[in-house]
């Protein structure tokens, strides 16, 4: 799994209701969100073949309901790539297919296309057979198409800055480590002087720091010490960010380096711990030493 795909997949997680209030207008005609919602990994693990998910993984699957209290299933695709996929369209179409054949559940579906290619922007799938018409089609967001100036109207809404460091991202052959710097310094002081609850800001942190990458390691740590007078309100000390940062989205060390597996087993190994499986069972199942379990346990329990 890329790196990117993971940042996606945790924001879009951590920040959900936001998420959806970003990008829909009308979302209080078709979701409560006083009823909870629960993301289905399970449940899209098991319409997707290993074979046929391999590079959408950002794919995100979250059961909410409506003001009525009627169950309904919302899918979020997330497309990092960066080339014209003439697949797309009818890989949107099995997901969904799949998912009502199996569960039968309304599922309503969102791609977010952070590509640089202004003409690939896929919105429906559909062909005719003699007398059967199918038409497809599903909400889309190009990245490319709104650049932060043209947001201005969802400043207060914290996914705004998560979507501003990905449109930055798209520029991100054009910058040098320095330019890059002054970037992703001017979005950390945005969202420290934003006034967003504690525990968002610390989600937000992690994408802004690792989404666009610097060439060389060194800058990871000259970016920790700029920033690290900053405090917000609630002083958050960089400390904090850090330790939250590395719960959530996996070893330090391993993000900047670009371990995916490193990433990965830091998610499942929380993942399982919140399910309340032991040390033991974790480490036999993932093969990972007790000793790692028991650190990430302690330092989740600190957290919280």
């Amino acid at each position: 799994m890329k790196k990117q795909d993971l940042l996606w997949k945790g924001i879009i997680r951590e920040l959900f209701p936001w998420f959806v209030q970003y990008f829909f207008e009308n979302w209080q005609q078709e979701i409560d969100p006083g009823r909870g919602f629960e993301f289905l990994d399970k449940e899209l693990e098991q319409i997707l073949p290993d074979s046929n998910a391999k590079g959408r993984r950002a794919d995100v699957l979250v059961k909410v309901f409506s003001p009525a209290g009627k169950e309904f299933w919302f899918l979020v695709h997330v497309e990092v790539q960066g080339y014209h996929d003439e697949d797309f369209a009818l890989r949107m179409y099995t997901i969904q297919y799949r998912l009502f054949d199996r569960y039968q559940k309304p599922v309503a579906a969102l791609a977010i296309f952070t590509d640089s290619q202004p003409d690939f922007h896929p919105q429906n799938f559909g062909y005719q057979c003699l007398t059967t018409r199918l038409d497809y089609e599903f909400g889309t967001y190009k990245l490319l198409d709104h650049p932060p100036h043209t947001e201005i109207s969802k400043k207060d809404n914290p996914f705004s800055l998560v979507m501003e460091a990905a449109w930055h991202g798209l520029n991100r052959g054009k910058l040098n480590d320095e330019e890059v710097m002054e970037m992703k310094v001017s979005l950390f002081r945005k969202l420290m002087e934003s006034g967003f609850p504690k525990e968002t800001i610390r989600g937000i942190f992690s994408f802004v720091k690792y989404y666009v990458s610097f060439d060389r390691k060194e800058f990871y740590h000259k970016f920790d010490e700029i920033i690290e007078p900053m405090k917000n309100s609630a002083n958050m000390t960089l400390r904090e960010m850090i330790i939250e940062d590395a719960r959530q989205e996996g070893i330090k060390k391993g993000i900047e380096e670009g371990r995916e597996l490193g990433l990965l087993e830091s998610l499942k190994v929380q993942k399982m711990l919140k399910e309340g499986k032991s040390p033991e069972e974790i480490a036999k199942n993932l093969k990972i030493k007790k000793s790692t379990i028991l650190k990430m346990k302690k330092m989740l329990e600190d957290m919280n």
